[in-house]
């Protein structure tokens, strides 16, 4: 699968055009980030795309990165932009009981792009 992606962030992201790859990491693209104790926040990451339909985007969590902060990476969102490249955000909720901060390029999800089969319902 071929997929179109700008790099807006302040820090490149070193993607190789042509490459292929499995997964690609997301980083904080935004000056130090607050999420206070059991505040949601969505971080941008400085990476812009329009997924294709057919396909899905998966976020999965860094462990060192929500273990280590009690940050949870909400992975089941729907990512608006089938139509319209845009920004994509991580929402992350903050469940360790004391301020985290979220420093500029730490990485703090991958990024995966999956098919997704039609389906069809049949009466039995």
């Amino acid at each position: 699968m071929e997929l179109k992606i700008k790099d807006v962030s302040l820090s490149k992201c070193n993607l190789i055009s042509g490459t292929q790859i499995d997964s690609i990491d997301l980083k904080c693209n935004s000056d130090a980030a607050l999420i206070k104790p059991f505040e949601f926040a969505l971080i941008p990451t400085g990476i812009v795309m329009k997924i294709p339909i057919g396909y899905d985007v998966q976020v999965k969590c860094v462990k060192n990165f929500s273990v280590r902060k009690g940050l949870l990476i909400l992975s089941s969102f729907d990512y608006q932009n089938r139509i319209e490249e845009s920004e994509l955000l991580i929402p992350i909720v903050n469940l360790s009981g004391k301020n985290q901060v979220i420093m500029r390029d730490e990485v703090i999800a991958c990024l995966r792009i999956i098919p997704v089969e039609s389906i069809r319902l049949v009466k039995s």
